[in-house]
């Protein structure tokens, strides 16, 4: 059985014979052919107009991955110039970030009435994973006046949450996960994300949704 993160693609050669091309010229020559596959054998979902172009650095910064599920509406933010304010006193992260690391921010809709059980899981998970473990904020309030709670809120004051708020794009009852980390090591996996997407599963199987990585260096 085809493993469900892979296209059809990587299942079914199809040879090309092309000379003198670029990497666009390839996209446009095979794009065309995966849509009507997804339009044809997609049992009338919705397929993607225009495959999204991502340049891979983009990729690995917004969905922790080179290869994302659009589905998932979760989009990884940099809040790294955040938590480098001078009234943060989180300095866990402060000297993550001297030593030349980064935070990331990763909304989870839904996520702020979980239990405690449901975040030291997820806790034990990133040290499992070499992390010294994952910060968290839950943003409570209604419309703009979102107040954080939990372990690392005391350390920030209301000006650095609301930055936070609007870099993330944050909503009442959202969990924001925040692992700090070196940038040039890649995620094992993209479980961070997909985790925060688990309270919010509403866009599973609704959608034929494509992309396009550009491995190249970005330029």
């Amino acid at each position: 059985m085809p493993r469900a993160d892979r296209s059809p693609g990587e299942f079914y050669q199809l040879d090309i014979e092309m000379s003198f091309v670029t990497q666009e010229d390839v996209f446009e020559a095979v794009e065309p052919v995966l849509r009507d596959v997804f339009e044809e054998f997609g049992g009338g979902k919705p397929v993607t107009p225009k495959f999204p172009m991502i340049p891979y650095r983009e990729s690995m910064l917004k969905y922790g991955v080179d290869k994302p599920d659009l589905r998932n509406p979760i989009v990884i933010a940099d809040v790294t110039a955040e938590f480098s304010r001078d009234d943060v006193t989180f300095n866990a992260f402060k000297n993550v970030i001297k030593s030349g690391g980064v935070v990331r921010a990763i909304p989870a809709p839904g996520a702020g009435k979980q239990p405690r059980s449901f975040f030291d899981k997820l806790n034990d998970w990133a040290r499992g994973e070499g992390a010294p473990g994952l910060g968290y904020v839950i943003f409570e309030g209604e419309g703009d006046a979102l107040t954080g709670k939990g372990p690392i809120a005391k350390f920030l004051p209301a000006a650095a949450q609301q930055a936070i708020v609007a870099k993330a794009g944050l909503k009442p009852a959202m969990r924001c996960s925040l692992p700090a980390t070196n940038p040039t090591k890649p995620p094992s996996s993209p479980a961070p994300r997909a985790s925060a997407s688990a309270t919010n599963s509403a866009f599973a199987k609704k959608t034929c949704s494509s992309s396009a990585g550009r491995r190249l260096p970005d330029v």
